[in-house]
């Protein structure tokens, strides 16, 4: 029997975000052999924890990408009681090129999550949704599922990064602020982290003016005590 080879990721973890997460989890009090969760794990970079004594989970969506520890599911239907995690660490698709779900058959450095996956992807896989009103359904739904199943008091980190789009600045990360805000969650810090990200397209300059790269974000919240 052959051994099952899982596809490459487009957008996982990089090394310098390990530092960043171990400091928000310690930072906020939240100490090794507590359960940490992914509800978009990819191919499961958030496992790499477990080297540091968590106990992690991952969610993800498409089956091929379901390493070890991680379960093939919907982050709008978290399959967990409430309350079950101490901490939730993430990086939802950022709405940009990226989610452009097209078969990429040219010679062009384009890539999106199809083009990895080797394939269509799951109907519900915000991968697949560029930054409109469907992406932003699902992910208000994905953060409601969050609060629920973190424990009053517990963490939720969020990497994510805006982009360029004809020319002008979409602000995702702010409104992923809002809906957290709106459920409850207390913002306490924002760490820049040093990361490389693809050098093309829009991202990488903005037209007219001079060459530059919108910075990657690491948004520590905290759950409440009380709620």
């Amino acid at each position: 029997m052959g051994t099952l080879i899982t596809p490459p990721h487009p957008a996982p973890f990089s090394e310098s975000l390990y530092d960043v997460f171990l400091y928000a989890l310690k930072t906020n009090g939240v100490d090794p052999g507590a359960s940490v969760l992914d509800v978009f794990a990819g191919v499961g970079g958030i496992h790499r924890l477990d080297e540091f004594g968590y106990h992690t989970v991952g969610v993800e969506i498409e089956s091929d990408w379901c390493t070890p520890g991680t379960i093939q599911g919907d982050a709008t239907q978290l399959p967990f009681v409430d309350g079950a995690f101490d901490a939730v660490i993430t990086s939802p698709a950022f709405g940009n090129r990226m989610s452009d779900n097209y078969n990429v058959q040219d010679s062009s450095l384009r890539r999106n999550y199809r083009l990895y996956l080797g394939h269509e992807l799951a109907p519900r896989n915000t991968g697949g949704m560029p930054w409109g009103s469907a992406y932003r359904t699902m992910h208000a739904v994905a953060w409601f599922e969050v609060w629920r199943v973190l424990k009053p008091g517990g963490l939720f980190v969020l990497d994510h990064k805006d982009h360029i789009k004809d020319h002008r600045r979409q602000h995702v990360t702010n409104w992923h602020c809002q809906v957290l805000w709106g459920l409850g969650f207390q913002l306490v810090e924002v760490i820049r982290p040093e990361v490389k990200g693809f050098r093309y397209g829009e991202n990488r300059e903005n037209p007219g003016t001079q060459p530059f790269r919108l910075p990657e974000r690491v948004l520590v919240f905290l759950k409440p005590q009380v709620t």
